[in-house]
């Protein structure tokens, strides 16, 4: 018959032990690479007893060492070995990089289509203004329109794209600063006189915010517990400048006031933003430092209000501006300090040590592992 062109397929080759090496001192060795390190030998002598050793509790313990060498190799791990050969070897587990759930591609979509669509509304609104549509319905489809366009082109332009949750904390608080600027320096640079400048400049100011935000936060990828501490400093910044003038009440004009009030809310934001990053702040942790700053804000008004009733008088004023403004920063101290043994964020959460020690599976020997992933 004719010979057939076709090659047979060969085996795979198995390992196979040195033949005058039993299954025990081929598990041994393997044993005694895998604790000094060697993984490649460890791996070579643990397959080869799980091919060929009779006893099922010496295979089923070869296998399970040779899985724990291949994870050590691929991980790059180096044993270091205690003085003493009773001593536990201490080594890292092979570990997956620690990341707080924000840190996701996808965990801030959710809050940058909000704060687009709420940034789309405001422009809405400020089209209507600048069209002069006098209609109701049709102003009332433009302001629609524009809501839905923000909504819907967001939700569709975000699909696939990385936006952490520091990203888009960041992005909201980048067109609120950029709105907040705008309109509280309308009147100082001209512009209150003028409605189409004045809703044109909020315009600017949500857009050239925003995008500030978002290139800024891409590059430097803040955590949202970081973004809600600079949140806070900002809202401190400018509250605590204008009971500042209510304090002082220095002879300057309503531009004057603003134009010092945005100075305070700016620069509590750039206090933020070069503080925060040395900050292991969970969100939980930034939220209840904020609030904690909100009801300092409430008690000291209220006590003032309870001791002393309804200010009658520009020193009275200025007793109770003291006290809320002493409010404020108290509670945003006492925040820190009561919320300090809080868990930081999963970003910066240190990996646990584990140690491996000698013991016995059935008859054979093993290793036992003893720590936390």
């Amino acid at each position: 018959p004719e010979a057939s062109s076709s090659q047979p397929s060969m085996p795979a080759p198995q390992p196979a032990p040195q033949p005058a090496l039993g299954m025990q001192e081929v598990y041994d060795r393997a044993f005694a690479a895998l604790t000094q390190g060697e993984f490649a030998a460890a791996i070579q002598g643990f397959d080869v007893v799980t091919l060929q050793a009779t006893e099922p509790e010496m295979r089923g313990a070869a296998r399970e060492l040779a899985r724990l060498a291949r994870r050590y190799m691929d991980s790059g791990v180096n044993l270091s070995h205690g003085s003493a050969p009773s001593q536990a070897v201490q080594a890292p587990l092979p570990t997956k990089t620690l990341r707080s759930d924000d840190d996701e591609p996808n965990a801030g979509r959710a809050e940058f289509v909000v704060s687009t669509t709420l940034a789309a509304f405001y422009a809405g609104i400020a089209f209507d203004i600048l069209l002069n549509i006098d209609d109701f319905r049709g102003a009332t489809l433009l302001v629609t329109a524009a809501t839905a366009g923000g909504f819907v082109g967001s939700l569709q332009g975000s699909k696939g794209r990385r936006i952490t949750g520091g990203m888009s904390s960041a992005y909201s608080l980048g067109i609120g600063i950029g709105l907040g600027n705008a309109l509280l320096m309308a009147s100082p640079l001209g512009f209150s006189n003028d409605e189409d400048l004045f809703v044109s400049s909020g315009l600017v100011g949500i857009m050239v915010g925003g995008t500030a935000a978002m290139v800024l936060a891409d590059q430097a990828q803040p955590t949202r517990g970081q973004m809600t501490f600079t949140s806070t400093l900002s809202l401190m910044g400018i509250a605590s400048t204008g009971l500042g003038l209510l304090i002082v009440q220095p002879d300057l004009s309503s531009d004057g006031y603003l134009t010092l009030m945005t100075l305070g809310l700016d620069a509590g934001l750039v206090a933020g933003v070069a503080l925060s990053p040395g900050l292991n702040w969970s969100t939980s942790r930034a939220n209840l430092v904020n609030l904690s700053a909100f009801l300092g804000a409430v008690g000291g008004f209220g006590a003032m209000a309870l001791i002393g009733g309804t200010p009658d008088n520009d020193q009275e004023g200025r007793i109770f501006a003291s006290s809320v403004l002493l409010g404020i920063w108290g509670g945003f101290g006492l925040g820190v300090h009561f919320t300090k043994d809080m868990s930081p964020d999963k970003r910066f959460a240190e990996d646990h040590p584990v140690a491996i020690m000698p013991t016995v599976v059935g008859d054979a020997p093993g290793l036992s592992v003893m720590g936390t992933l």
